[in-house]
């Protein structure tokens, strides 16, 4: 009672008694509402760890009919906020979006703000990223590359 019900799975139980003895019940699981989201680099592995000038997906989620989504990302990679509206909403969507690390971002962890909205309802979802100097860029390894060879 305490958590709303939009808010993960849940099970359904129909209990039917008649006035002759029959007895029956009905389980099913059910989720009326969800969304998750990952970020992952297009080469292996495909832990979020990235090096600049590297690709990767965001890749998002939802059940349940979901009007549309909103990713509100870091400065460098999403420059700004992407609205995601569907017309004819499916039970299951699956959206990937693919963007690019700039070969001057600042290395840290960064977070993007994944929202998806249903009749005045919200979930949020939090992926995380780190860009990391692990030797150097991509544009390093193709030097390096021309360089030996």
């Amino acid at each position: 009672e305490e958590e709303p019900v939009y808010n993960g799975n849940f099970s359904i139980v129909i209990h039917a008694v008649d006035n002759v003895g029959n007895d029956a019940e009905l389980t099913y699981n059910t989720c009326e509402f969800s969304l998750s989201a990952i970020i992952e680099r297009m080469l292996e592995p495909h832990e979020p760890f990235f090096r600049c000038g590297e690709t990767g997906i965001l890749r998002i989620y939802t059940t349940g009919y979901v009007d549309r989504l909103e990713i509100d990302g870091m400065p460098p990679v999403f420059p700004e906020k992407r609205i995601i509206s569907y017309a004819q909403p499916d039970y299951l969507k699956e959206e990937e979006i693919e963007f690019f690390i700039p070969l001057d971002t600042p290395e840290r962890a960064y977070t993007v703000t994944v929202r998806a909205y249903k009749e005045g309802k919200t979930l949020e979802a939090y992926p995380r990223m780190s860009v990391m100097e692990l030797g150097g860029t991509v544009l390093d390894d193709f030097r390096r590359k021309i360089l030996y060879n």
